[in-house]
């Protein structure tokens, strides 16, 4: 019996050893491994904080305070201008359920791409074998993609320091998916200038009076910087459009300057190799050093416009030979060798000039994008104080073009109005004296008709003609006798603070010609009234009614009245107060006495004054003093002739006491 429990214990160790070894073989493979790990993003678009879900599950147990790092290259919390952000502490780092996992962020550099850029989760509490963990990273924290990036970006990667865990940092696990971001990347701190100190290449502005005066333009040293978000290749190829430039006569070593103007601008040529240096090999020796970090190529654009820049697609094509880095700053220089010039003055920061990067994937590469400075060409509107921000200026021309009101080409005042928009138009309104003339298109645009072989007259003029403009203010300060914004008012007569005096009411002639009361007194027809129910109801360019030009310009004065005034019986067809201005009184009207047989102050069926109606039968006329005084029509007081006496003078004195009446 010994020597079987011998036999059986000689076995027992023997299994027990090769079961120690099956185990020792298998723990590698199931501990610590994770068998899933996913990354999704929300919203999922370039430098926008992200919302950041990560999913994974382990093959063994994470004890607390063990720790879960998670690589998450082209990620910052920057603002994605080729400067890294901040690194973000536990204390301060968000996530929506903090219960299970502390976290922590450490930023990446921009000269790697952010591929340092690591998340690292701290447990809060024993993690049990294989346990799905979801962990969801706030958008507060700001970490954002750099540039776009793939699905399955093969450089997320994932491991832990857990005890019993086999992926380590040097064996780490890829994440089984992330998402995409469908987005190209970005160069920033782009930036073109003229050679040492910015010198523009034009030498002199275009005269901006007579617009004829030519520039002059010079061969021009061209310098490009830029730095980029991701590392730039050997074979990939920048574009730089070059709006306005030309390589014209680039092949005379003489041709040092030339001349723009009206016929004189040609274009280049094309596919011709360009020097190029960068700061470091222009130091050494411009003339024999070699640059070879790229090759660059000129194309010329189409195509020449006259008091245009012109050529608007003029190019650089550079084909790197040497790798850019990610976050570091590059360098083109082109020297006059090569013969650049522009065509004419352009602005500072001009958004025409773009650049693009072209690599072989989208995620890398840049769409065209305007570069953010360049220097300006020319001297542009400063003798114009820079339009004095109501304007816009012509680089090429050197003017400006004002906004309306300004000094804008369909201001009244353009022509007269400064060049440099720092001027106000007054209003405007038909002119008071202007003679009607057989209308051309050149009259007619100053005047903002659109018709041609028409007469026509009293054109929108500033104030009217007869106001003087205060072209610091933009008002209008009118001739005596005028009134209004635009001076397009002629009121009504006065000799004191009140219209006519006190003693009447102001209309316009269009007012006037409605009113009954108004001198001359009229007896309208019924064509009359259905021509002022057109005019003033309806719309009278559809019926053909047109009041005059100055219809609601002129104003005269309805001047008061004891009695009332008209035509109609028992109207009077002279109102108590009279005169331009209503400053003139009637005195008392009576029948004079020397005339039994008629009665003066009788108008049934008379002309009244100014021959546009006659009295209807009891119709009144009104007779001064009865025709036996002279009326004071200051006072409105008869002053009786001898032997009358009387308020209206219509009582005769008796001869005997020279009192009484007859």
């Amino acid at each position: 019996m010994a020597q079987g429990m011998a036999r059986f214990g000689v076995g027992g160790r023997r299994s027990a050893w090769l079961l120690f070894v099956f185990v020792g073989y298998l723990l590698p493979c199931y501990l610590g491994h994770f068998d899933t790990a996913s990354i999704k993003l929300w919203p999922g678009f370039v430098k926008e904080r992200q919302e950041i879900t990560l999913k994974f599950r382990l093959r063994g147990v994470i004890e607390m305070g063990e720790k879960v790092y998670v690589r998450m290259p082209w990620m910052t919390t920057g603002e994605c201008k080729n400067a890294a952000g901040s690194s973000i502490g536990a204390d301060s780092f968000q996530l929506h359920d903090s219960n299970t996992w502390y976290g922590q962020w450490t930023e990446g550099t921009p000269g790697t791409q952010y591929q340092k850029s690591l998340l690292t989760l701290t447990a809060k509490t024993k993690i049990i074998w294989k346990s799905y963990q979801t962990v969801v990273l706030d958008g507060f924290n700001n970490i954002k993609p750099n540039c776009g990036m793939p699905a399955k970006h093969t450089n997320f990667t994932i491991w832990t320091n857990a005890a019993n865990a086999t992926v380590t940092m040097k064996n780490r696990h890829q994440v089984n998916f992330t998402d995409s971001v469908n987005a190209s990347c970005y160069l920033s701190d782009t930036q073109l200038t003229w050679g040492a100190g910015g010198a523009s290449p034009l030498l002199a502005p275009i005269n901006p009076t007579t617009r004829k005066t030519h520039a002059v333009s010079q061969i021009a040293e061209v310098r490009l910087s830029f730095v980029p978000a991701m590392h730039i290749q050997p074979g990939d190829t920048i574009t730089v459009i070059l709006a306005g430039w030309t390589n014209l006569n680039a092949s005379r070593a003489d041709d040092t300057k030339w001349k723009w103007g009206y016929d004189d601008v040609r274009e280049g040529g094309s596919g011709r190799k360009l020097t190029l240096y960068n700061e470091s090999t222009w130091k050494l020796n411009a003339s024999q050093s070699v640059y070879d970090m790229a090759n660059a190529t000129w194309f010329e654009g189409c195509c020449k416009e006259n008091h245009k820049p012109g050529m608007e697609n003029s190019t650089i094509e550079i084909v790197m030979r040497r790798l850019a880095r990610a976050g570091q700053k590059v360098e083109f220089w082109f020297p006059k060798s090569n013969g650049l010039r522009p065509v004419c003055g352009m602005q500072a920061n001009n958004p025409k000039y773009k650049i693009k990067v072209k690599t072989p994937s989208n995620f890398t590469s840049v769409n065209f994008m305007s570069i953010e400075k360049s220097a300006g060409i020319g001297a542009g509107c400063v003798e114009q104080g820079g339009c004095n921000g109501y304007g816009t200026c012509d680089h090429c021309l050197g003017r400006c073009t004002c906004t309306k009101g300004h000094g804008h080409e369909s201001d009244p005042g353009y022509g007269i109005m400064k060049a440099d928009c720092s001027e106000l138009a007054c209003p405007v309104s038909p002119s008071w004296a202007e003679v009607p003339v057989q209308s051309n298109r050149s009259l007619d645009h100053q005047a903002g008709y659109s018709g041609a072989n028409t007469t026509n007259g009293h054109f929108d003029v500033e104030c009217g003609g007869v106001g003087k403009c205060d072209r610091t203010k933009g008002k209008c300060a009118c001739y005596d006798g005028f009134s209004g914004s635009a001076c397009e008012i002629k009121p009504c007569p006065t000799r004191s603070d009140y219209p006519c005096n006190g003693h009447g009411t102001c209309h316009s002639m269009a007012q006037l010609a409605r009113k009954d009361e108004a001198l001359p007194l009229t007896n309208r027809s019924v064509d009359e009234e259905l021509y002022f129910y057109y005019a003033d109801e309806v719309d009278q360019h559809s019926y053909g009614y047109h009041e005059a030009w100055d219809s609601r310009k002129i104003h005269g004065c309805v001047c008061d009245s004891a009695w009332k005034v008209g035509l109609d019986a028992n109207e009077t067809q002279t109102p108590e107060w009279f005169g331009p201005d209503c400053s003139l009184r009637h005195c008392p009207t009576g029948d004079d006495p020397e005339t039994p047989l008629v009665d003066e102050t009788n108008c049934s069926y008379a002309v009244a004054a100014g021959g546009r109606g006659k009295g209807k039968y009891m119709n009144k006329c009104h007779v001064d003093c009865s025709n036996r005084g002279k009326c004071d029509h200051t006072t409105g007081t008869c002053a009786c002739f001898p032997g009358y006496h009387g308020a209206n003078c219509g009582k005769r004195k008796t001869a005997a006491v020279g009192l009484g009446s007859e």
